[in-house]
């Protein structure tokens, strides 16, 4: 019952490579994290079809 997705979500390589990195490395603050693992889920890019389907 959600109001479903406003803008899709294309991330270059560059882009997901940086926001791999901040994921990764845990040196920056935990929203910042946070804001970048859900940016890489939401990409409609190549890996987009398997938003939903990680392991929590």
């Amino acid at each position: 019952m959600g109001r479903g997705r406003r803008n899709k979500i294309r991330l270059s390589a560059e882009q997901r490579q940086n926001l791999e990195t901040i994921s990764r490395n845990g040196h920056a603050a935990a929203k910042k994290i946070l804001h970048a693992r859900v940016l890489l889920m939401s990409d409609e890019g190549e890996y987009g079809i398997f938003v939903g389907m990680t392991n929590r």
